[in-house]
């Protein structure tokens, strides 16, 4: 049986370990959330995006068609550099 000094050692490593494993998992779970409220926002800039570039044409509004047609594209290099990470 390990002595008073072994065992304080033993149950200090198990104590870390508990405590690594449970922030692994917390960071874990967080960048999950950020992936999903990062995609969630994507989305919602896309639709946005789209309304408006619909918007510019059927007004026969160029500079809003333009801007949204702009704004599209970088939405795009957005979702590219996200997917490639």
């Amino acid at each position: 049986m390990p002595d008073g000094d072994d065992q304080r050692t033993l149950q200090g490593l198990e104590a870390e370990l508990n405590l690594r494993t449970f922030t692994t998992w917390a960071f874990t779970a967080h960048a999950a959330a950020e992936h999903v409220s990062w995609l969630a926002v994507l989305v919602f800039a896309d639709v946005t995006a789209v309304l408006a570039f619909l918007t510019g044409v059927f007004a026969a509004n160029g500079a809003l068609a333009f801007a949204s047609f702009l704004a599209g594209c970088a939405l795009l290099f957005l979702h590219t550099a996200r997917m490639k990470r």
